[in-house]
């Protein structure tokens, strides 16, 4: 049976940050985060995350304000009209993304993930009764689905987060370097931004009435982000740039002025290649950013060091494990550091 789209919506401002930092929740802390390849935006759910064919779905709702028991309730109405959804099975996590809630949720008010089960009797029930009423009341919901057996199999399958970080803390993970190399406070604000301005355009199409047959259509929309568009603005900003759109670096020039004539264009090429293989390995992300820092912490302290001693100061094991580099597309990537710095 079809799944049709219904009270997609535009926000700004505060939720606009709260969905940003859902999308960024599923990219780095969600159960099986490592998996998630895609991000949806405002078409399920404010934010729903994807395997690369759309066979595994993480569905988010986002609120962007303090919450009580009875909030809670009806917020959680959208995830639960997916899990009673035609795409049920294909929703294999469903959060409750809150920016803080009262103290009379939580029996352990310290906890930040927490489930129907760690909150209080007295607001389960509330929770509960509101969840029912919220159903009740929306004409995308068939009533004879609002079952108790089916709201007690969803709040017990639910995960709540509440989401009270900084803007730089949902982008400090993408960035695997020591405090020494970190980019300030101010700065990764700056790609949050970015990111949350790219995520808000994909809402200028309207999708609301749509209807698809199979999860994988949700892609003819264009409402989705991948993962390596996010990490590509994110390595931009911080390793200094594309590989493929910067021109070669001037600290390189020495070495690729050796290469024959008729060859250049390929060598240059091929450590472009290698060096976005790299950058985008996700299995490989930790050995990416230890070369990273091998690479500029000499060149902060001796920024007159050639390419070729930087080269010759990493250890051998940082450099085999950046399995998709060989030693021109290091030098190369040295080169861009190098450049950036000075």
């Amino acid at each position: 049976m079809p799944y049709t789209v219904t009270s997609s919506e535009r926000t700004t401002g505060l939720g606009n940050e709260g969905e940003t930092k859902a999308l960024l929740y599923l990219m780095s802390f969600a159960p099986n985060c490592e998996d998630v390849e895609c991000f949806i935006v405002d078409f399920f759910n404010d934010v729903t995350g994807s395997d690369g064919q759309a066979q595994r779905l993480w569905d988010i709702q986002s609120k962007n304000k303090k919450s009580g028991p009875t909030e809670i309730g009806s917020e959680l109405v959208t995830l639960f009209k997916n899990h009673v959804s035609e795409f049920k099975d294909y929703f294999v996590c469903r959060i409750l993304f809150l920016r803080e809630v009262t103290d009379s949720v939580r029996l352990d008010a310290t906890k930040q993930i927490f489930s129907y089960a760690d909150i209080k009797d007295a607001a389960r029930a509330k929770v509960r009764k509101a969840l029912k009423e919220a159903c009740a009341k929306k004409s995308y919901i068939d009533n004879a689905l609002a079952t108790d057996r089916a709201i007690d199999e969803f709040l017990e399958d639910v995960l709540f987060v509440v989401s009270n970080g900084s803007k730089s803390d949902y982008i400090k993970p993408l960035v695997m370097v020591s405090s020494r190399l970190m980019p300030a406070d101010r700065c990764l604000e700056g790609i949050f931004n970015e990111i949350r301005n790219l995520q808000s355009s994909k809402k200028n199409t309207n999708v609301e009435g749509v209807t698809i047959s199979i999860p994988p259509q949700v892609f003819n929309h264009c409402r989705h982000l991948d993962r390596r568009s996010i990490l590509s603005l994110v390595l931009n900003r911080v390793v200094c740039g594309d590989p493929y759109k910067l021109p070669t670096p001037q600290s390189f020039k020495n070495i690729s002025d050796g290469f024959p004539p008729e060859e250049a264009h390929d060598r240059l090429e091929n450590c472009k290649q290698r060096i976005a293989l790299q950058m985008f390995d996700k299995n490989s992300a930790a050995e990416f950013w230890k070369l990273f820092e091998a690479i500029s912490i000499p060149l902060l302290n001796h920024k007159s060091l050639s390419v070729d001693d930087i080269y010759s100061s990493v250890l051998p094991d940082t450099l085999t494990a950046c399995t998709h580099l060989d030693v021109l597309a290091t030098k190369y990537f040295i080169a861009i550091i190098k450049d950036g710095i000075q």
